[in-house]
């Protein structure tokens, strides 16, 4: 009856350790999954945060270079009106200077 007892116990206690051992074994396998998958997800947001910043830079090249040329056609429209203006102006003077010459008052 003791004998028994004691291999009860013993087998047990065997069977605590190979249950121990299988959850070890689980939770390691389980870490592995968790640590690969963690790789994954890293690399993912890797990849996207470029494909993002990638995209950001090319809409910003793409708004800038529209800027400038608004910035050009406009500075190019105040020149193209400056020059209308003053070729008024200037056909004014002539016209003027012209008139004093022609009926003697210089």
């Amino acid at each position: 009856m003791i004998n028994e007892v004691i291999n009860d116990i013993l087998q047990a206690e065997k069977q605590a350790e190979e249950i121990i051992q299988k959850a070890q074994d689980n939770s390691a396998e389980i870490l592995a999954r968790a640590d690969n998958e963690a790789l994954k997800i890293l690399a993912d947001a890797k990849v996207e945060a470029k494909l993002l910043r990638e995209n950001i830079q090319r809409e910003s090249a793409k708004k800038a270079e529209s800027e400038y040329k608004k910035a050009i056609s406009e500075s190019e429209e105040q020149v193209n009106n400056l020059k209308s203006q003053k070729s008024e102006l200037i056909k004014s003077v002539s016209e003027q200077i012209f008139g004093s010459i022609v009926n003697g008052n210089c």
